[in-house]
């Protein structure tokens, strides 16, 4: 299990769930250059529903 799964989630309206967005963003090591972890990104709706 990778240490950072299950981070990718927002925390909206008291629920943990994936984002609308199409956004993804590449964590990278900046040693090798590798992609170590995509994040899922929000968008307008994630952040109207979280207000």
């Amino acid at each position: 299990m990778n240490k950072l799964e299950g981070l990718n989630k927002l925390f909206i309206n008291g629920i943990w769930r994936d984002g609308k967005s199409d956004f993804i963003l590449d964590v990278i090591n900046p040693f090798n250059n590798e992609v170590i972890y995509k994040f899922k990104g929000a968008n307008k709706a994630d952040l109207d529903e979280a207000y």
